[in-house]
This record gives C-alpha cells, structure tokens and sequence, in this order.
C-alpha cells in the first residue's frame, strides 16, 4: 500500500492506481476502455467514478478523438510510491521558529475535503519540539513536485507522530538553497 490513505471506496483506490501505472512513461492519455479493462469493470462505470475523481483532484480529462485520463501529481504522489519516504520537514517561512525534521511516512485525512484536509505525519525524530501553531512546509514529497504546507494541530511524543491541518499544496516549492 502506498505511504498514504485517503477516504476513497476500493473501486476508486484500484481506478487511480490503475492510471497511475498505465500512464508510467505514455505520452497520450489513457482510454477509459483500456482503464475498464485493467480494473474489470464497464466503461460506463469507469466514466461515472473518473468524474469524482477528478473532483478529488486525482484525475485530468481530455475530450476529442485523441482524449482520455491522465493522474494528477498529486494522483501519482499518492499511488506511486509503495516505499517509506524520507521527506523534509521545514518552518513554513523564514521568520517562524518550527523545528526541522524528516517524515518517514505522511497520511493524508479527509481528501475529499479540501478545507478540512489533514495529515498525519511519522518522524523520524522525536515530536516533543513540534507545537500546536507551528507552520510547517513537508516535502517535495517522492515522485511528485508536491509540498503540503500545515499548521501543527497536536503532537503524540509516544509515537513521534504530528496531526496537522492542511493550509496549502503548492507545486515545486523552492527552499531558497542552491
């Protein structure tokens, strides 16, 4: 299973994770016969459940002759990578006093929600430095350019594991490093 968990039904989990594979190193979008075939369904079936999908926003559609579906980064973050990750962890701006740290693996809650989005975040250090308040920026995450900017919520020290809320996702965040 992939490092993270959204509240998806079984049938959408296995859909994305179909195109995420079918779409590695294709150029041209993926047909919704080929994505009903990889998962055994209709392709009627197929059109239905790609349209919440694409309201997640896990999935691109393309209309026309030559159309079909592609994974968003985010789609790909979330089903390609089947190893723990090792992610960096950073204050959120410059000025803000957060620790630094690095997440072996980042779960993210209620998707579906954007406004209610949180993640839970497994250190690799302790989470006695982290605070409720601290802004933090996680990533670029494996496989993507993705990187979730949260605000902490809480912190369990016994399991070295952070609860936070999502702020934003931001797209090849630079760190200001050369």
């Amino acid at each position: 299973m992939s490092h993270t968990s959204l509240q998806l039904t079984t049938t959408q989990r296995a859909l994305t994770r179909a195109l995420v594979e079918l779409s590695r190193g294709v150029a041209t979008p993926i047909t919704g016969d080929d994505l009903a075939a990889a998962v055994g369904k209709k392709a009627s079936t197929v059109r239905n459940l790609m349209r919440s999908l694409k309201e997640l926003g896990l999935v691109e559609s393309t209309y026309g002759p030559n159309g079909g579906y592609r994974p968003t980064p985010l789609a790909v973050e979330l089903f390609a990578v089947e190893a723990p990750i090792e992610t960096e962890i950073r204050p959120a701006a410059e000025e803000l006093s957060a620790p630094e740290g690095s997440a072996v693996k980042v779960d993210i809650l209620d998707f579906h929600e954007p406004a209610r989005t949180r993640v839970v975040i497994h250190l690799r250090e302790s989470a006695e430095e982290y605070e409720a308040g601290d802004e933090l920026v996680i990533g670029p995450l494996p496989s993507s350019e993705l990187s979730l900017h949260v605000r902490v919520i809480e912190t369990d020290t016994a399991t070295n594991v952070v609860y936070a809320r999502v702020v934003a996702i931001q797209l090849s965040v630079s760190t200001g490093e050369e």
